[in-house]
């Protein structure tokens, strides 16, 4: 995951929630993120508490870079999976495409249309079956 945050330029959307013991290591990555976190706690008193991010709608802004670089660090973590319960962002890549993405799976999947054969068969063409895998991989982690 981390490969995947280190070819994105920004962060567009941000939905986190951890473990209350976590936040911690969020003030670290981020002293303003792990801050809002903290008072949220302190208000509440919650086991687990969260934050959504996001900016107007359809203005196309991103995030503050710093939030891109929390996620590389954490994305880095070991004990991530165990302490956060959500972590997904809307990132966006050099050519300023969106992909929203679930740091916490443990698996990547693509989506690609593959050809068939025939229009009412279920058999697929077997050079685009592999040709899309191909431009999968490649999306995913910019090797061949």
């Amino acid at each position: 995951m981390a490969a995947l945050l280190s070819r994105k330029k920004a962060v567009r959307k941000l939905d986190l929630s951890v473990r209350q013991p976590y936040i911690a290591v969020i003030e670290q990555a981020n002293a303003s993120l792990g801050s809002a976190l903290r008072a949220a706690e302190t208000a509440s008193q919650a086991d687990c508490v969260g934050i959504y991010l996001e900016p107007e709608p359809y203005q196309r802004r991103n995030l503050d870079g710093g939030i891109l670089e929390m996620l590389r660090q954490l994305a880095r973590r070991s004990d991530l999976r165990e302490n956060a319960r959500t972590l997904k962002a809307t990132v966006v890549d050099e050519e300023d495409r969106t992909e929203e993405i679930d740091l916490l799976r443990d698996e990547l999947i693509s989506v690609k249309k593959i050809l068939r054969q025939h229009g009412r068969t279920r058999v697929l063409l077997g050079d685009d079956a592999y040709a899309q895998i191909m431009d999968a991989h490649t999306e995913r982690l910019g090797t061949c």
